[in-house]
């Protein structure tokens, strides 16, 4: 349910004012502004975004984002920082067929 309420909430945000959050935006926000080198954020950027399969939906809008496509971009949020452990509650909700847990297990492990 919390899920839910975040994304609702990003919808809610990417939607005010004349801009529009993009999901390159929202992956980008997991970065500590003491973090961000040029060049290697963009290039840990590109890597994450080839892992989840997301890469075409960068500059894409968050309203215009399906609650699957919301949820690897959230993925990809917490990806961007290598984090050494990742826990994620019930994270393939939403997503279209049943093999993409299996894959993504696999990419992350290998």
């Amino acid at each position: 349910m919390e899920h839910e309420a975040l994304q609702a909430d990003l919808r809610g945000y990417a939607g005010r004012g004349d801009e529009v959050t993009t999901s390159r935006d929202v992956i980008l926000s997991g970065i500590p502004s003491d973090r961000d080198v040029p060049g290697v954020v963009e290039e840990r950027l590109s890597q994450v975004a080839d892992l989840l399969g997301i890469t075409p939906l960068l500059q894409r809008g968050i309203p215009f984002l399906s609650t699957g496509e919301i949820r690897k971009t959230l993925i990809a949020r917490a990806l961007i920082k290598s984090p050494k452990l990742l826990i994620l509650d019930e994270p393939f909700d939403g997503w279209m067929t049943g093999l993409e847990p299996l894959w993504l297990n696999r990419s992350i492990t290998s």
